[in-house]
């Protein structure tokens, strides 16, 4: 993969999340950088070396960003990107793939269901907020990218992200760990 396709792909996400926030009826769902208790703070996500030296680029020309950053590793916060006093991403524009989506999507675990995080619902410490669906309760596929279910007798939509083909060159990357990345790239 070049930087030019991982563009593409970014452009790509972007138009689909926007066409899915147009049918989605949902307001409460989590935006990801801005809640303490999500995805932000939930692990160490994989990303492509594309994307990786993409972020160090972006971090090497903000360097206020990068000093925040680096202090995040130094005290091993969860997500080294998140910026715990303001409540946001601090390379929200060059995040990596999966962080742009991973709140919004379905995905079919290994016991047959679907699972998803509660669009009703923010993360917590103390209690999952992942929603378990079985087949039958999947009542709509729009395009083979939406896939509309009843969350508390609501419609609710979620992207079936294994129906977007342009993200399948993306997926059979190298992957390696954030974390692993930037030690040794930049913050040894």
């Amino acid at each position: 993969m070049n930087y030019k396709n991982l563009e593409n792909i970014r452009e790509n996400l972007d138009n689909i999340i926007h066409q899915f926030n147009k049918i989605d009826n949902i307001k409460k769902r989590c935006s990801q950088w801005t809640n303490p208790k999500g995805c932000c703070n939930g692990g160490d996500y994989f990303l492509c070396k594309e994307e990786g030296e993409d972020i160090l680029r972006y971090l090497r020309s903000n360097p206020d960003k990068k000093t925040k950053v680096g202090l995040n590793i130094k005290s091993n916060s969860k997500c080294y990107f998140y910026d715990k006093q303001n409540l946001e991403c601090l390379i929200k524009t060059v995040r990596p793939i999966i962080c742009r989506y991973v709140s919004l999507r379905i995905f079919q675990g290994k016991d047959g269901t679907y699972k998803a995080c509660s669009p009703n619902k923010f993360c917590n410490k103390k209690d999952t907020t992942i929603l378990s669906f079985d087949k039958v309760n999947i009542i709509d596929f729009k395009n083979n990218s939406f896939v509309k279910c009843k969350v508390e007798d609501k419609d609710a939509y979620f992207l079936n992200f294994k129906n977007f083909d342009f993200l399948e060159k993306y997926y059979k990357e190298d992957k390696i760990k954030i974390s692993e990345f930037l030690k040794e790239k930049e913050f040894e």
